[in-house]
């Protein structure tokens, strides 16, 4: 990749892994370690499964980094100089996950070759940057890996795609065989390199050499075939792609002191197969490796390295030395640690080798194709009438284009080869659940560098067969169902515009459901059409680029093999996702990876601003993409607005995700502030769903909710935006988003009054001294206040009932069970407040009751006293032995003070009572309500009279035997006269208010 540091033009090939769940990161290894990836920017990743192991693989891209002659200097395999393009493979693996291991466990170097037919060789796939692998069950669901596009050497966009089949990979290792009677000069000079690799190339059987040489007659045995005693000598067609590295080594190279004078050690990379079938019979038989030579000599592919076996000393003999496998203890007294030191002390694999296969673009029909061909199917033009068909022939059968020189015969049909791109993307697809298919998104279709360049949106697929690769291009349109092109005019939410260096992945690719295809930002124009990529390469300061970070899904569900292998398709729908809160900056080049829940990955990449011009990020972000999207949440049910206290309240949400389907495992945050703080509970009731409950206490109209969804806390959380037609009942219907429904408004938050509920009368409440006491007669009030069980105080409407009874406190009964209750007058002040007014004139202890609709409250029952009035003289009497006294003896006689309505005066202390006996009365009785000045009213008073005065002494003492009740207002006067004679008792009732008024 590029260095985020300040830009040096310099790659890097660092390993880091990040643990989805800590979001860690940790440091596997740094660039340069000596069996690592080339340090190469633009290069092409994915991984594959190798001896059952998930691997990963990079190939290709720019050593070291760009420079102006990147794209100007041929380049080959063997190239390893700084800015030149590479075709290096590198395979990291490794089956342990902590702990630091050697370099030998995580990297391998990967052989890919291929047979080119044209020149009857085994060639290394051309070296490439800002290309694409693909790894995948492609053909026959076999592990393989789809290499497509990039730029040459010369900086050329290629259209080439290579088949890697990756079921066929094998281990490579560093093997030597000792030569004696030879230097490493002459076996350098001589061609021996040449010959060994001829040799293996061809093999020794006969019928073999004879199909690869024709110089037959200057053979050492003539030209009838050897003996079949060479058989076994014969090396598998191609073998020469897994014999390489060849190099020779003696006492001169480090390690090999030991060797001494006049021996070499030809060391190469060699699979154990190859080697122990093909090289080792070789040098066996000295003789046989003699003869053999001495054949190749005069080999006319050999002529031109000067092969002379006149210079080469071919006796071995037994002195000839073999060292096979260095992984066990040589036949010399070499050592494994002098000889491979280079190779570190863990001798083992060091390359994978894989076969390699180039797709075939040339053929101009089906039967020109043997194997591995690519062919587009001939479809109908976006925006014409022939869109989303493919073009027949007159037998019906589909018409193929298999290069630019074979395009289709229709004007109104277009061939479906993506042609040459680079800087596009690269994904799979189980199309269906059954067929894996390849996709293939956007790029830049000119060379590198074009003054006017020219970028894609489009979207191909590749079919595959046992023999054929088909291209198919998708009829992609926008949300309206009108045709997308290839538009620079990024700022349309319609369609994504053309770019290149986006990151793309498939998701929801389960079972037979296609799910979607996911693109992530990308470079685009800025103010001129040159080349983005190159102005970013060159860090030009002149010309402007356009960095994305908009995210698109295209709709797969409509894909099917009728459109990727015939070229019938139908419309497939682009969608702009809508990221809520902080999201990656504009990019292009970024990382992206979409894990098992559908979580996604944003990480680096590139960037540009009018400021600081272009420069590299190392930022990650996540997106949870099935989280609910707060534009697509509502909310419905009458408790968003109203509720009863202490009756739980109930409303609805619905979430959907980005892509519209419902998004479970919600995390809401739901606040109902006002006089009392709320946070209902929350419960998911399954498909996007959930159910809302709270209590309310307090009654008030000041309540609001406020509904946020998201991750993370409030910082990350946005108000649910989604609009529902009827928010008032306990049903969805929910009509999008509320900016988007003309005339509406975000209906969150929402406005909550709360009602008092029901009067609870055990917490109503009831105020004033009438409830306990009143006076006979006396018009008396106290007031209910009606509450609920939070004491919220009720609007009022109550039913309510105040009944008193005359009730005997000693017998705790009703006086008169057969009696009428005396009822009060209630009053509705309609604000919860009731007033009870009530006027008994019977005095008396009353049972009072208030009830609301028959239910008792308020704290009654309770004890009424309804005491009585000022006692009224009229209404009092004297009874007793008033009219027979004998003198010497005690007469008793008794007053009953009693108030206007007759009630006898129930406490002591209002009135003070005067009794006298007198022998005459002069001025009569004291007029009513008056104190006489006189005793006997000025007559004459016997004082000879033993008088005592109490109160409540009754004839039967302290207690009524009927009633039970003490004698109220009853006084006992007790005298005993001395004398005599005719006398006229006089009682005096003097009203002193020294009690209650």
């Amino acid at each position: 990749g590029q260095p985020h540091s300040t830009f040096n033009h310099g790659g890097t090939a660092d390993l880091w892994t990040l643990d989805l769940n800590t979001q860690k990161w940790t440091l596997v290894h740094l660039s340069g370690i000596s069996t690592g990836p080339a340090q190469a920017t633009f290069s092409a990743f994915t991984t594959m499964t190798f001896s059952g192991i998930v691997a990963l693989v990079t190939h290709g891209g720019v050593l070291g980094g760009y420079s102006s002659d990147t794209f100007k200097t041929s380049n080959d395999l063997a190239t390893t100089g700084s800015a030149l393009v590479t075709a290096k493979t590198s395979m990291y693996y490794s089956t342990q996950t902590e702990g630091t291991q050697s370099e030998k466990e995580f990297w391998l170097d990967v052989r890919l070759t291929f047979f080119d037919e044209t020149t009857d060789e085994d060639e290394g796939i051309p070296a490439r940057a800002m290309h694409t692998i693909r790894s995948g069950k492609f053909k026959a669901g076999l592990d393989s890996i789809i290499l497509y596009g990039g730029l040459d050497t010369q900086g050329n966009a290629l259209s080439s795609m290579f088949y890697i089949k990756v079921s066929d990979a094998t281990s490579a290792y560093s093997m030597g065989i000792g030569l004696t009677g030879i230097t490493k000069a002459q076996a350098s000079a001589t061609g021996v390199k040449a010959a060994l690799l001829r040799m293996i190339d061809t093999g020794f059987t006969c019928g073999d050499l004879t199909s690869y040489m024709t110089d037959y007659t200057s053979l050492a045995r003539g030209s009838t075939c050897p003996p079949d005693d060479w058989g076994w000598l014969s090396c598998a067609a191609g073998s020469k792609k897994n014999f390489h590295n060849m190099r020779f080594l003696d006492s001169t190279d480090a390690g090999f002191s030991d060797i001494g004078s006049g021996r070499i050690v030809v060391a190469f990379f060699a699979t154990l197969d190859d080697y122990e079938g093909c090289i080792l019979p070789l040098f066996k038989d000295p003789t046989l490796f003699e003869t053999a030579a001495s054949m190749l000599a005069n080999d006319t592919v050999l002529a031109s390295a000067q092969f002379d076996t006149a210079g080469v000393d071919y006796t071995y003999g037994s002195a000839a030395e073999l060292y096979v496998d260095l992984s066990t203890s040589p036949q010399t007294p070499w050592v494994k640690e002098d000889y491979l030191n280079q190779y570190g002390e863990d001798f083992g694999a060091v390359e994978a080798h894989i076969d390699s296969y180039v797709y075939d673009t040339t053929i101009t029909d089906d039967n020109g194709c043997r194997t591995d061909c690519a062919r587009g199917l001939c479809q109908g033009i976006s925006g014409t009438s022939s869109s989303g068909s493919h073009e027949t022939n007159s037998a019906g059968e589909s018409v193929y284009c298999y290069s630019d020189s074979n395009p289709c015969t229709s004007s109104t049909y277009e061939c479906a080869m993506p042609g040459k791109r680079f800087g596009h993307s690269a994904t799979s697809l189980l199309l269906g659940g059954t067929s894996e298919i390849m996709i293939l998104f956007g790029g830049e279709t000119t060379d590198f560098g074009a003054e006017v360049a020219q970028l894609s949106s489009e979207v191909f697929t590749v079919h595959f067969s046992l023999t054929t690769a088909t291209f198919s291009k998708l009829v992609v349109v926008d949300e309206d169902g009108n045709a997308c092109g290839d538009s620079s005019d990024c700022s349309s939410e319609l369609c994504p515009c053309a770019r290149t260096d986006a990151a793309i992945s498939v998701m929801g690719n389960v079972g037979s459901d296609n799910g979607r295809l996911l693109v992530f930002g990308g470079l685009s124009f800025g103010d001129s059409t040159a080349s983005p990529v190159a102005a970013y390469l060159s860090r030009s300061t002149t010309l402007t680029v356009q960095p994305l970070n908009d995210l698109w899904y295209l709709d797969l569900t409509d894909l099917d093999e009728a459109c990727s292998r015939d070229g019938t398709c139908n419309p497939l729908k682009w969608h702009l996702v809508i990221v809520p809160g902080n999201k990656p900056g504009a990019r292009w080049g970024a990382g992206m990876v979409l894990d098992s829940s559908d979580n996604l990955y944003i990480t680096g990449g590139a960037t540009w601003d009018a400021t600081t011009k272009f420069s590299e990020a190392s930022d990650l972000y996540v997106f949870q993409l099935r989280d609910p999207f707060y534009q697509r949440c509502s909310a419905t049910g009458a408790a968003l607005t109203a509720a009863v206290a202490g009756v739980p309240a109930v409303f609805y949400l619905q979430c959907k995700d980005a892509f519209e389907e419902p998004a479970n495992g919600a995390r809401f945050q739901i606040d109902i502030s006002g006089p009392v703080d709320m946070s209902p509970s929350v419960i998911t009731t399954g498909d996007g769903e959930y159910r809302c409950t709270y209590t309310p206490e307090r009654a008030s109209s000041a309540y609001t909710v406020t509904i946020r969804v998201g991750r993370g806390g409030s910082t990350y959380q946005d108000l649910i935006a989604g609009y529902d037609s009827d928010p008032t009942d306990s049903e969805h219907q929910y009509l999008g988003y509320y900016v988007n429904i003309q005339g509406a408004s975000n209906q969150n938050p929402y406005s909550l009054t709360v009602k008092p509920g029901d009067t609870d009368p055990a917490i109503s409440t009831a105020n004033g001294g009438a409830i306990t006491l009143s006076t006979a007669g006396v018009v008396s009030s106290f007031v209910i206040t009606a509450k609920d069980f939070a004491q919220n105080r009720r609007p009022g409407g109550d039913i309510i009932d105040a009944q008193m009874v005359l009730w005997n406190t000693v017998k705790n009964e009703a006086s008169d069970s057969h009696g009428t209750p005396s009822t009060g007058k209630v009053q509705d002040n309609s604000d919860g407040s009731y007033t009870v007014s009530y006027s008994i004139t019977a005095a008396g202890f009353y049972r009072l009751t208030v009830s609301f609709s028959g239910s008792t409250g308020v704290g009654t029952p309770v004890i009424l006293d309804v005491q009585t009035g000022v006692p009224i003289l009229e209404y009092s009497y004297a009874f007793g032995q008033i009219d027979s006294i004998v003198a010497g003896a005690a007469s008793t006689a008794w007053v009953q003070t009693r108030d206007t309505y007759r009630n006898f005066i129930r406490s002591d202390g209002y009135e003070n009572i005067e009794f006298e006996l007198c022998i005459d009365v002069r001025g009569g009785n004291c007029p009513h309500g008056q104190v006489c000045d006189s005793v006997c009213a000025g007559g004459t008073i016997d004082n000879g009279v033993g008088i005592t005065i109490s109160y409540g002494d009754g004839p039967n003492g302290k207690t009524d035997s009927v009633t039970g009740q003490p004698y109220y207002g009853l006084y006992q006067i007790i005298f005993f006269p001395f004398n005599d004679g005719a006398f006229e008792p006089s009682v005096s009732l003097v009203i002193e208010l020294v009690g209650p008024s």
